[in-house]
């Protein structure tokens, strides 16, 4: 017995599966181009700027530390104390350690500023091209289509509303090639109205059709049909590990402090302790330097 009545549900399993990714994508986008930027800049406001001065701070006593090391590992050796060729040496280390420490993405402070109304559309000329261009949804895009794709992801990134708009022109100025690129359904149009009456019946009630299914003979178009949902499914919870991560990472980890007004109190009550600390591991560590250099020899 065939199961051409199922071709309309399977097609309708693909969708809903690409629909899923399709969720997906966009989140995770909107989470890393949008969200970051500004989670960062409140960061910023409320916590960034004292932060900033605790770890300076911090790392000026460090940098003393290492000075003193250096000094003590020349003394050690007998060897000439050249105090120049030091304070070179802490320099460079400590440019790499602000580099390595950098967090700031200095690009998303040059981003503009929308509009909510600006913001919106922006959001929804992306969802349109990501729904109709997304390279995984779409295996067969044109290489123009593609590179037009990923310029599109820039302007997003960028908040580049005039750059998406031109974009979105180009790519849907066919509205008809778009409908039929969208057609998710490979089968024909009279095996459609065929499955009409099972696949009304069955609408209601997926459980049912897939204990169904099994017992009907496979069509060749299925398989074509099963593979895209599979691999749509796959890579929707590839995508779905991918935001789990980007969430246990800066600024995605603050945003429980940030919401709280509580807990943002209680962490800058933590740095302010943090910057007294330092500070006063600073004073020891130059009185013990002072000292030290009164102990050398005097050129």
């Amino acid at each position: 017995m065939e199961n051409s009545c199922f071709a309309g549900w399977l097609a309708q399993e693909v969708e809903s599966a690409q629909n899923a990714l399709l969720t997906r994508i966009e989140q995770l986008d909107t989470m890393r181009y949008v969200e970051a930027p500004k989670l960062r800049n409140e960061y910023m406001v409320k916590i960034g700027t004292t932060e900033d001065e605790v770890l300076n701070a911090e790392l000026d006593a460090k940098m003393l530390q290492r000075k003193l090391e250096l000094i003590q590992i020349k003394r050690n050796r007998r060897e000439l104390i050249d105090m120049a060729e030091i304070d070179q040496q802490i320099e460079t280390e400590r440019q790499a350690l602000l580099v390595q420490a950098e967090t700031d993405d200095a690009a998303s402070q040059r981003l503009p500023q929308l509009t909510e109304e600006q913001q919106a559309e922006l959001q929804e000329l992306y969802h349109k091209i990501v729904e109709g261009f997304h390279p995984q949804v779409h295996p067969n895009l044109t290489d123009t289509e593609k590179a037009l794709y990923e310029k599109a992801v820039d302007a997003y990134r960028n908040r580049n509303l005039a750059a998406l708009k031109l974009i979105d022109e180009i790519l849907f100025k066919d509205s008809i090639a778009f409908a039929l690129k969208t057609t998710l359904s490979v089968v024909e149009e009279d095996e459609q109205q065929q499955a009409a009456v099972l696949a009304e019946a069955l609408s209601a009630d997926y459980t049912l059709a897939k204990q169904l299914y099994p017992y009907f003979v496979p069509q060749q178009e299925d398989a074509v049909l099963r593979s895209a949902a599979e691999r749509y499914t796959v890579r929707r919870e590839e995508t779905e590990a991918e935001i789990e991560q980007l969430r246990q990472t800066f600024p995605f980890t603050a945003q429980a402090t940030l919401a709280d007004p509580e807990k943002t109190k209680a962490y800058l009550e933590q740095l302010t302790l943090r910057k007294l600390r330092a500070q006063d591991a600073e004073k020891q560590l130059t009185q013990k330097l002072n000292c030290i250099m009164e102990e050398l020899p005097h050129a």
